[in-house]
């Protein structure tokens, strides 16, 4: 294996057809941000989708909103589980609201719902349940934690768009629902947003958030268009390793920002979304039939623990346990697409100065021993058994 090569550990592949369209959006011959928002509230069965510059813009518009209906400066506390996107805990911290912590369960990497009920309180603004990797969380059991108190529950679908929970799409099953349309999410619009919300009260307030924003000036909507052709291109092995050792891009980092901007998105963006049902089908199938040929290849490995196998997850990353890999073993594996995620717990970011971190044990082992695989598209089939069968070599012998 060469060191000129190294698989992206995620990717939502762009396409020529995208790159057509979406210098269309930029001229404007075709109003992709119409069509676009009207195929998502007729897919995702909501009155209201709102289209945002990032994930991350979404959030902070939504807590913007629920902020102002609670209509009480005490309620301002946001509960979020203790290992998730360091961007959920930037949203929070961006509105000048608190970020309050749950551990975690390390079978689901959801909530520890048997910890929730106390942290729970008059404060408390929303709940953040994350679907981390796709995997979906249990909404269900957090409407009845918080019955007949006045929460918010924002269904985080940033990384599980498609997936589907007893007939109900990630994204639509809280008060008000989030995508990241990123780079490296189910499929991107290079960066972007989605809010969906069937609550008028909730609709009315981020429309008003959103008539007072700017846009996307046609030279940063040319940007967006340069960064698409760049992503159609830069996913093979061969150029994504010029990428990784790029010093100051900053690739398959994990960071703590709250310097973002919150627009709304533009045209431009939303013609790279021009046939987006059916790459997220395909994209999706894709993840699934990794996940799957992973769970098969590891089941009875002693020394590599797969999570709790759920079948309504479609798996953006896999993520998985090796007991005891060496470092010289971790860097040749990422090479291969294997990847770390979240670098530490969230009480250990600096900037939110928690006075009392090293409490949510759990969320810090799995940050310090979680490592994931692959399931996008553009992973052949070649690498994905190249990999594996190194991943059960060290399985075998790791102590």
């Amino acid at each position: 294996m060469t060191y000129f090569y190294h698989v992206p550990p995620s990717a939502a592949p762009v396409y020529l057809k995208d790159i057509y369209n979406s210098l269309k959006g930029l001229l404007y011959v075709e109003d992709y941000l119409q069509k676009f928002q009207r195929e998502l509230e007729e897919y995702f069965q909501t009155r209201n989708a709102f289209l945002i510059s990032s994930g991350r813009a979404a959030l902070t518009i939504i807590l913007q909103a629920l902020y102002r209906i609670a209509g009480n400066v005490r309620k301002n506390e946001v509960i979020i589980p203790a290992y998730t996107c360091y961007s959920v805990p930037a949203s929070i911290n961006k509105t000048g609201l608190k970020v309050r912590l749950c551990d975690i369960d390390q079978n689901t990497l959801d909530f520890d719902y048997s910890l929730l009920p106390d942290i729970i309180s008059e404060r408390t603004l929303a709940v953040i349940p994350c679907s981390l990797f796709g995997i979906p969380s249990d909404i269900e059991r957090l409407q009845n934690i918080i019955a007949g108190r006045k929460v918010f529950i924002i269904d985080d679908a940033a990384q599980a768009m498609g997936v589907s929970v007893n007939g109900r799409l990630a994204g639509t099953r809280g008060d008000i629902g989030l995508f990241s349309l990123d780079r490296g999410k189910n499929f991107t619009t290079v960066e972007g947003g989605i809010i969906v919300t069937n609550r008028v009260d909730i609709a009315d307030q981020v429309k008003r958030i959103l008539n007072g924003l700017d846009g996307y000036t046609k030279v940063s909507q040319f940007v967006i268009l340069i960064k698409a052709v760049i992503i159609s291109q830069i996913l093979r092995p061969f150029l994504y390793w010029i990428a990784a050792n790029f010093p100051g891009l900053g690739v398959g980092g994990t960071f703590y920002s709250t310097r973002f901007s919150l627009k709304s998105m533009s045209n431009t963006q939303a013609g790279l979304a021009w046939n987006w049902l059916e790459k997220l089908a395909g994209f999706n199938l894709a993840r699934k039939e990794n996940t799957e040929y992973y769970y098969k290849e590891f089941a009875g490995i002693q020394n590599i623990r797969c999570l709790n196998g759920n079948p309504e997850a479609t798996y953006h990353r896999f993520p998985f346990f090796l007991n005891g890999i060496k470092n010289k073993d971790m860097n040749r594996l990422k090479l291969l697409g294997m990847s770390q995620r979240y670098p530490d717990s969230i009480d250990h970011i600096p900037e939110l100065k928690f006075q009392n971190n090293n409490n949510y044990p759990v969320a810090s082992s799995v940050s310090k021993n979680l490592l994931c695989l692959p399931t996008h598209l553009d992973f052949n089939k070649s690498s994905r058994q190249k990999l594996v069968q190194q991943l059960k070599k060290l399985g075998r012998n790791s102590r």
